[in-house]
């Protein structure tokens, strides 16, 4: 019983490492589902408003789902066709640095009153912005021109998430989104 409650609370750096679980981190969401341009016109002091697209960033959420914390320091972007081969034999994956701590939610271990509604123990969401759709990658899937029928989209764009937790154990998370390259229409 004692190694069940430990091991659901986390038990974060534990003496000797006896008992120290590793973190169950997740990607809970990913904002935007599909990457799409959008259009924007530049009116800075010019008679003639120009047009230029402009490409969104990528907003990921994280949660974990038991007590152990942990730090993401980096990923890797790797873009793929809908068949699974390497966008232009992979010239366009690249990695960096990202300083992100994810921080388990606190376990409630006392009993609530009926009209008392305890927290969900994987509601704290920790959010990372990247940049994914570059503008070399949308140059490339169209091309260099507005014709429809050179596009190959989507692609696929696969985010690979490194670090460690609390415990000082690896931390390997994953996310995709596609990138279409058809503009995104304006909500009235």
């Amino acid at each position: 019983m004692i190694f069940v409650l430990t091991n659901l609370a986390g038990c974060q750096n534990s003496p000797g490492g006896i008992i120290s679980p590793a973190t169950e981190v997740y990607v809970s969401k990913v904002v935007p589902s599909f990457m799409q341009p959008e259009l924007s016109e530049d009116t800075s002091g010019t008679s003639s408003s120009e047009k230029t697209i402009l490409l969104p960033a990528l907003a990921v959420d994280f949660n974990i789902s038991n007590g152990v914390s942990c730090f993401i320091n980096s990923y890797v972007i790797r873009y793929y066709t809908t068949g699974g081969t390497p966008l232009n034999d992979g010239k366009f994956d690249h990695s960096g640095g990202v300083s992100l701590f994810v921080k388990a939610p606190a376990i409630n271990w006392g009993a609530g009153g009926d009209d008392e509604e305890l927290p969900d123990s994987a509601t704290v969401a920790n959010q990372t912005l990247m940049e994914v759709f570059l503008p070399a990658v949308y140059a490339f899937m169209t091309k260099g021109n507005s014709v429809i029928t050179d596009d190959i989209t989507p692609v696929i764009a696969r985010i690979e998430f490194a670090g460690k937790d609390v415990n000082d154990k690896a931390v390997s998370i994953s996310a995709q989104v596609n990138l279409v390259t058809t503009i995104k229409e304006e909500e009235n």
